[in-house]
């Protein structure tokens, strides 16, 4: 674990936020009265059995990403292999199961890719909070030390003026968010927080399609007015 832990360039937080650590006490707890906790996989659809164990092992794996995930990555999947596989290992500690089992080792791999999306998102929405990216520096995002902090402040920063540069992505990324917030109103029919931001959002994509509409209608009149000379 030391190519994870002690570098600036991995990014690592010190210890686990404090609603993981309190829940990784409960499960130690458990661990000390009973010894490792057994999980058993249901064969059919790759999870795990018993409601109360299963959620054990999530919140462990929300812990260690939490505890010690690099976080200079985009994504879980990006994270070297062999350094996936030791964060996974990790999980031994406090629980019996066969992670060279690909179906095991394939739900594990989706419950830290979970873990760490949201956790990377709720960084990147702290620190789109502030106006610069210096006052960003200023209020570090729960117990992340400075130094880690200001590292992802960069990072931050850096994927920012990227999207802005590329108005392309910006689109796409738009419209996948329309989407799926509309589908999601559609299935639940109950009125949300961000129905505001939603319209907002629909009008103007509406209106960036009668834009690009109307390019197409002028682009075809002025080819068909060349062509005629």
């Amino acid at each position: 674990m030391d190519h994870l832990a002690a570098s600036i360039n991995g990014l690592r937080l010190g210890d686990p936020i404090i609603h993981g650590l309190a829940r990784r006490i409960q499960i130690q707890e458990l661990v000390a009265l009973n010894g490792r906790i057994p999980i058993s996989f249901d064969e059919q659809n790759g999870l795990p059995i018993g409601t109360r164990h299963r959620c054990h092992l999530v919140g462990e794996c929300d812990t260690i990403v939490h505890a010690f995930a690099p976080l200079r990555f985009h994504f879980w999947s990006k994270i070297p292999t062999q350094d996936r596989d030791v964060l996974i290992e990790l999980l031994k500690d406090n629980f019996i199961l066969d992670t060279t089992m690909p179906s095991i080792k394939k739900f594990l791999n989706n419950c830290m890719t979970k873990r760490y999306r949201e956790f990377k998102y709720a960084m990147s929405s702290h620190f789109l909070k502030f106006h610069t990216t210096e006052e960003a520096r200023g209020n570090p995002f729960g117990n992340i030390s400075p130094g880690n902090w200001s590292s992802l402040c960069d990072l931050f920063s850096a994927e920012n003026i990227k999207n802005r540069c590329d108005p392309s992505r910006a689109f796409k990324a738009s419209r996948v968010w329309l989407r799926r917030t509309h589908i999601n109103q559609a299935i639940q029919n109950v009125p949300r927080v961000g129905d505001n931001e939603f319209k907002s959002c629909k009008k103007m994509m509406e209106q960036m399609e009668e834009d690009n509409a109307s390019f197409r209608q002028n682009a075809i009149k002025i080819i068909g007015t060349c062509s005629n000379h």
